[in-house]
């Protein structure tokens, strides 16, 4: 079809070592050789190996010289239910974040957008996609929508949003935020060094400041092995009960 890109070879078959050994095996375990590989799946050795260092690069698998390819240690950020910044997030578990800006332009707001913020459709607002990363790790694929009110300018699209906002005197304090399973389409799966259709965490914020006032709708999609959401629940009393 026009305008899709067919996905490399090397591509296909990490995808297909990630599922038949990766995802289900033990941490540290040895996967089967070079030679093993090329004759189980049909293909070359040089296709295996950049199927190997794909999967080295995300982080799944690591490498011995002259042992062989051994899956990785799974590790995991939790986050609690808080308004944080993402890189409020990274730093307090150790991890530094950086971002790679794909995007950040002057948009017209999406109909969907503009019920969350507030704003008339095709109102201009600011639109920042970005990479997310922890320790070099492709951990989350972020679009941000922002009030141009916000800001004097452009918005710096590499540093922090929430900070921005804060300096310019739009604090967010409150936020809804909806949370839902994904699977990855080729765009997200590209930059996060998964595979096509591997499940991702998806959501949804639209943050407000003290006055009630929407200031930003952002969606992040995070990556399902390495991001979980951990919540407080309590019981609502009632008379009788």
């Amino acid at each position: 079809m026009k305008g899709q890109t067919a996905q490399p070879l090397f591509r296909k078959i990490a995808d297909h070592i990630c599922a038949d050994f990766v995802s289900h095996g033990t941490e540290h375990s040895a996967i089967p050789t070079e030679r093993e590989l090329t004759q189980r799946y049909g293909v070359s050795r040089d296709t295996i190996r950049r199927a190997l260092t794909f999967l080295n690069e995300r982080g799944l698998i690591y490498t011995r010289p002259g042992a062989g390819s051994f899956i990785a240690t799974r590790r995991s950020v939790h986050k609690k239910p808080q308004i944080t910044s993402f890189t409020q997030d990274m730093a307090e578990r150790g991890y530094r974040a950086t971002s790679e800006v794909i995007e950040s332009r002057r948009v017209p707001t999406p109909q969907q957008i503009a019920a969350h913020l507030g704003v008339q459709p095709g109102e201009p607002v600011f639109e920042i996609v970005r990479l997310r990363r922890a320790d070099s790790s492709p951990m989350a694929f972020e679009r941000a929508y922002l009030i141009t009110a916000a800001f004097n300018g452009e918005p710096d699209p590499t540093g922090s949003l929430d900070e921005q906002l804060t300096k310019a005197g739009y604090r967010i304090t409150t936020a809804t935020e909806n949370i839902s399973a994904v699977a990855l389409n080729e765009q997200v799966a590209m930059a996060l060094r998964q595979p096509l259709s591997a499940p991702g965490l998806r959501v949804f914020r639209v943050g407000f400041t003290a006055a009630g006032r929407a200031v930003e709708a952002t969606e992040t999609i995070y990556r399902a092995d390495r991001y979980d959401f951990e919540l407080e629940i309590r019981r609502e009393e009632r008379d009788g009960n």
